[in-house]
């Protein structure tokens, strides 16, 4: 809203001049309307934009998984490997003590020299060092599989590969096509990042 002099609303004439200073109401209304008839797919390429963002958003968190899923695997695996190493470090132990032992028996009855008893010791020391060494492994191995499970501590429990029985696949089933057209179907389904893949 606003207002006006009075005399810019009422006729004057060349020689009179109006200096009323009586004001005149009035309203003034204005609109305006924009319609787009036509963007040149700038519309649909956004909603292309935005469903390939959230495709790739999920991607991302797949992928996120799978790599959490691998340095799993694959710390499981480094401590059952030091694990092993640690049992055949102790049968090495083991060993040189029973060769230790004999040779020592040999050398007090005077049938080996005693350089074959410093050889034994230095065989059963070494072996010794190897076990500890194999422990410590164990030990780190552990650690890592917490760290990688999420916990500030390592890894408790006895550790082993789950004992499940493979199936058995034939020549004929791997030439026939019908069973590995099945795994890629099952795994297509397991793996979304394969489906993505062939999309």
């Amino acid at each position: 809203p606003g207002a006006v002099p009075r005399s810019f609303t009422t006729g004057c004439s060349a020689n009179t001049v109006t200096t009323s200073p009586e004001l005149y109401a009035f309203f003034q209304v204005s609109g305006n309307a924009r319609w787009t008839v036509l963007d040149f797919g700038r519309t649909a390429a956004a909603l292309d934009a935005a469903r390939a963002t959230a495709r790739a958003g999920a991607l991302g968190e797949d992928t996120a998984r799978q790599r959490l899923w691998v340095q799993v695997a694959a710390s499981f695996l480094q401590a059952l490997g030091a694990q092993a190493v640690a049992e055949v470090a102790e049968d090495a132990v083991q060993l040189a003590t029973r060769r230790r032992d004999l040779v020592q028996a040999r050398v007090k009855a005077e049938v080996r020299p005693m350089l074959d008893l410093l050889r034994a010791e230095a065989d059963l020391q070494a072996a010794d060092v190897a076990r500890m060494r194999a422990h410590d492994d164990i030990h780190n191995a552990r650690l890592a599989l917490g760290l990688a499970m999420g916990l500030d501590h390592a890894a408790e429990g006895a550790l082993q590969l789950p004992r499940q029985p493979s199936a058995a696949v034939s020549d004929a089933d791997l030439l026939g096509g019908a069973l590995l057209d099945k795994w890629t179907v099952d795994a297509g389904r397991q793996r979304p990042e394969l489906r993505a893949a062939e999309a």
